[in-house]
């Protein structure tokens, strides 16, 4: 009862717009990442930091998922990714490329599979996907990552942003569900 309680609480949309305007603030737009899922006129934007390499990000992918299934046409999801060092950020520019040269559906497809095991076989999954990495729009949209994470001093993967405010600790990916509607966080 406790928890259904405080969930109630937590979930009312004077708390959490009140809450959210508390936290750090970064700016974003589609200048800095045009990796979108969802819908790109949406009031509420989710951007998330990502590594191609880290688990945590890749679990947190099987969520934005499952959240995009459920609210995809209220909400736009913005990947920026991030690498822990050069030699991995071949792999940002193959997710990249994959976005900017397949159609909605097979970068969805291969997306998934890349965040769900393809990532321990990344030379077997560059060479399915052949991609030209050194494509200027490809070289371009990682210098864009690369130039936000910079300004904005984020390091920690996977970071979530809504609306360029850090999603606070004790609420999840999976809260935006109740918080499509909310007029405070959409005029953000």
């Amino acid at each position: 009862n406790l928890v259904q309680q405080t969930n109630s609480l937590r979930l009312r949309d004077e708390v959490i717009a009140a809450i959210l305007k508390k936290q750090l603030h970064h700016p974003v737009d589609i200048t800095d990442s045009k990796i979108l899922f969802g819908n790109p006129q949406s009031k509420i934007w989710v951007t998330i930091l990502t590594n191609p390499h880290c688990e945590p990000c890749g679990v947190m992918h099987k969520r934005v998922e499952t959240l995009l299934n459920k609210i995809g046409e209220s909400i736009c999801v913005q990947y920026v990714f991030s690498s822990f060092n050069k030699e991995l950020e071949k792999s940002s520019k193959q997710l990249i490329a994959v976005y900017l040269n397949h159609t909605f559906e097979e970068t969805n497809q291969i997306f998934h599979e890349w965040f769900t095991g393809g990532k321990y076989r990344k030379d077997d999954f560059y060479q399915r996907y052949s991609l030209n990495l050194e494509d200027e729009n490809v070289e371009r949209e990682l210098e864009s990552h690369n130039r936000w994470k910079e300004k904005a001093g984020l390091t920690a993967t996977p970071t979530i942003l809504v609306n360029g405010y850090m999603l606070p600790r004790n609420y999840r990916i999976e809260d935006m569900v109740y918080l499509v509607d909310n007029e405070d966080i959409r005029s953000l």
